[in-house]
Order: structure tokens, then sequence, then C-alpha cells
């Protein structure tokens, strides 16, 4: 129903709009004549174009680097140093000792200062003497060494009233009770009061013998 209401609406609408377009008259526009006129199209010029002329670049020469060759050197060796010796220290010459042996001494006699002793006593005893050719008093006389299985460690003094028998400024001093025999092993020596040496320490020998059982030993100034 309403599409039939539809269709009678567009048709009453398209008719209608007939009817009410006015007529329109067509008045004939005159066209102006068009006068031709012959241009001359420009002539084209061709121009050649010259190719520039080709620049050469120069290639790139490689150099060859002279490749370095390594010589092996014999790394030296290093030479030692010589190290400095030590100077030797200047040392002073020892002063030679005041006293001396006396010439022909040690001299071996048989024992007459203990008579009652006889054999069975043996010592060393004698005198020292001074620049001045006198005897001197209260120098020491030391005797070291060993005897048989016994060391031994003894002093006298000169001067003392004991050794008087021996002169004066004797000394005495007894090693043993009997004579013994010794090759260089028992020394003499003269000192001071004060501990001071004043010779040389001298070897002496011993025998076994009674007729040897006293050695004299006497000591000098220079």
């Amino acid at each position: 129903m309403r599409r039939t209401i539809l269709i009678i609406f567009l048709a009453a609408v398209f008719f209608s709009g007939c009817i009410l377009l006015p007529e329109t008259t067509l008045t004939p526009t005159a066209v102006p004549a068009i006068e031709r006129t012959n241009t001359t199209e420009p002539a084209i010029e061709l121009t050649a174009t010259v190719p520039g002329t080709a620049t050469l670049i120069p290639s790139v020469t490689q150099t060859l680097v002279p490749t370095v060759t390594l010589t092996r050197t014999q790394t030296p060796v290093p030479t030692r140093t010589a190290t400095p010796t030590r100077t030797a220290t200047p040392t002073q010459t020892a002063t030679p000792a005041p006293y001396v042996l006396q010439e022909e001494t040690p001299a071996y006699i048989e024992n007459f200062a203990h008579p009652d002793a006889g054999c069975e006593w043996m010592g060393v005893a004698g005198q020292i003497f001074g620049a001045d050719g006198k005897p001197q008093l209260n120098l020491v006389v030391v005797v070291k060494g060993k005897l048989g299985k016994n060391n031994l460690d003894l002093a006298g003094v000169s001067g003392i009233p004991e050794a008087d028998i021996y002169g004066p400024g004797g000394y005495e001093i007894q090693l043993a009770d009997k004579p013994s025999a010794s090759t260089q092993s028992l020394s003499i020596q003269v000192y001071d009061l004060n501990g001071n040496a004043l010779s040389d320490a001298y070897a002496f020998d011993t025998y076994p013998d009674c007729t040897q059982n006293l050695i004299v030993i006497n000591f000098a100034a220079r």
C-alpha cells in the first residue's frame, strides 16, 4: 500500500515539473571570423657539442717499500766490575821488647840451691840485668806451658831474698819435684808489676837428668 502511494507521489512531482518549466527562445550569436596568419616557426639550430678533452687521471703507482731485514746482533756480555781491593792499613812497627835472653843461656846445671832436695827438685832460676848492667828488682818472670801431663802457669819475682843465692836481683821458679823431659813446650817471659810484657816469650827444654835439673836463664836489657 505504502509503496503504491510513494510511486503516485513521485509521478505527480515529475509531471508537475514538466508543466511549470518556461519555454526558452534561443537567439543565434554571430561567431567572429578567425583570421589565419601564417607564422613561420623559427628554425631550430642544432649546435654540435664537442665532447671535452678527456683528462687523464694518473693512476696511483704503488711504491714497494723495501722490507727491513733484522740482523741478529750479539748481545754484549757485561764485563765484571773489578771489586776494589781494600787498601791495607799500614801497621805500626812493633817496638822491640826491652829485655832479651842473655848470651849463653839457658844453661843446665845440677841443683845446688836446694841440696837437701837433691834430685827431687827441678826448676828455673837466674837474674835480670838493666842497660847499665845492674840487676833489676821487682820484675815478674812467668813460665807457661805443658810439662808431662801438667799445664803450668808459674811466676817468680826478681830480687826476693830466697833467690839471693843466684845473685842480686835473682829469681827462682820450681817446675817439678823431679827432673822431667820436655821439648819447647815451656816458655819464659818477663813482665813489669802492671802486667806489661818486657820481653818476648822464649821456649826452652828440660831433661830427666839430676845433673841438669836446674835451668839457669838470665835476661839483659838491649
